[in-house]
Protein backbone atom coordinates (compact mmCIF):
# COMPACT_ATOMS: atom_id res chain seq x y z
CA UNK A 1 0.00 0.00 0.00
CA UNK A 2 2.76 2.05 0.00
CA UNK A 3 3.21 2.84 -3.76
CA UNK A 4 -0.36 4.42 -3.34
CA UNK A 5 0.83 7.16 -1.02
CA UNK A 6 3.69 7.51 -3.17
CA UNK A 7 1.42 8.07 -5.92
CA UNK A 8 -0.69 10.57 -4.22
CA UNK A 9 1.99 12.46 -3.27
CA UNK A 10 3.19 12.16 -6.90
CA UNK A 11 -0.32 13.46 -8.47
CA UNK A 12 -2.16 14.87 -6.37
CA UNK A 13 -5.86 13.05 -5.54
CA UNK A 14 -8.49 13.73 -8.16
CA UNK A 15 -11.28 15.43 -6.98
CA UNK A 16 -14.11 17.28 -8.46
CA UNK A 17 -12.61 20.60 -7.95
CA UNK A 18 -9.43 20.26 -9.51
CA UNK A 19 -9.64 20.34 -13.78
CA UNK A 20 -9.02 17.38 -15.58
CA UNK A 21 -5.28 18.74 -16.53
CA UNK A 22 -4.28 18.52 -12.86
CA UNK A 23 -6.03 15.65 -11.77
CA UNK A 24 -4.63 13.73 -13.97
CA UNK A 25 -0.91 15.01 -13.32
CA UNK A 26 -0.25 17.11 -16.50
CA UNK A 27 2.92 18.58 -17.08
CA UNK A 28 2.60 22.06 -17.54
CA UNK A 29 3.71 22.13 -21.17
CA UNK A 30 0.69 19.51 -22.15
CA UNK A 31 -1.50 21.57 -20.20
CA UNK A 32 -0.58 24.37 -22.43
CA UNK A 33 -0.58 21.87 -25.38
CA UNK A 34 -4.27 21.24 -24.53
CA UNK A 35 -5.53 24.70 -23.84
CA UNK A 36 -3.79 25.74 -27.40
CA UNK A 37 -5.80 22.26 -28.94
CA UNK A 38 -9.19 23.71 -27.29
CA UNK A 39 -8.66 27.59 -28.12
CA UNK A 40 -8.27 26.00 -31.72
CA UNK A 41 -11.12 23.71 -31.89
CA UNK A 42 -13.15 26.52 -30.69
CA UNK A 43 -11.71 28.79 -33.69
CA UNK A 44 -12.44 26.11 -35.97
CA UNK A 45 -15.96 25.65 -35.10
CA UNK A 46 -16.78 29.34 -34.84
CA UNK A 47 -15.30 29.57 -38.64
CA UNK A 48 -17.10 26.90 -39.58
CA UNK A 49 -20.25 28.09 -38.37
CA UNK A 50 -19.81 31.83 -39.90
CA UNK A 51 -18.98 30.25 -43.16
CA UNK A 52 -22.02 28.11 -43.44
CA UNK A 53 -24.31 30.78 -42.54
CA UNK A 54 -22.37 32.64 -45.22
CA UNK A 55 -22.86 29.89 -47.76
CA UNK A 56 -26.60 29.27 -46.96
CA UNK A 57 -27.47 33.30 -47.29
CA UNK A 58 -25.70 33.09 -50.64
CA UNK A 59 -27.56 29.99 -51.32
CA UNK A 60 -30.50 31.99 -50.73
CA UNK A 61 -29.47 35.26 -52.84
CA UNK A 62 -29.01 32.91 -55.54
CA UNK A 63 -32.55 31.37 -56.00
CA UNK A 64 -33.97 34.73 -55.46
CA UNK A 65 -31.70 36.11 -58.92
CA UNK A 66 -32.79 32.63 -60.52
CA UNK A 67 -36.54 33.54 -60.19
CA UNK A 68 -36.34 37.11 -60.80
Amino acid sequence: MDWVKTLRKRFGKADATRTRSVAYGLSFRQRRLARRALASDRSNQWYNTISRQTHQLQLAGNSNNKQQ
